[in-house]
C-alpha cells in the first residue's frame, strides 16, 4: 500500500482498523502547500514508484487530487 501522506490521522485509523500496513509513506504534504505543487510532486512520486512497484492492481482513494 502507498500513501501520500495526506489525511495521515484518518487513514491511520482505517487502515488500524482492517490490519493494513503502509509499503511506502511518500509524506508529500507541505505546510503551505498549493494544490498544483502537490499535485505536481505527487504525480512525480507515483509515477517512480508504480514503475518501481508494478503494481498487479492500482486502486485510488481520495477526495480533491
Amino acid at each position: 500500500m502507498l500513501s501520500t501522506g495526506q489525511h495521515r490521522e484518518l487513514l491511520q485509523q482505517v487502515l488500524s482498523l482492517v490490519d493494513i500496513r503502509l509499503d511506502v509513506n511518500l509524506d508529500l504534504t507541505q505546510e503551505n502547500q498549493s494544490l498544483p505543487k502537490f499535485a505536481s510532486r505527487a504525480v512525480t512520486a507515483l509515477s517512480e514508484n508504480l514503475v518501481r512497484l508494478r503494481p498487479d492492481v492500482f486502486l485510488v482513494q481520495g477526495d480533491t487530487t
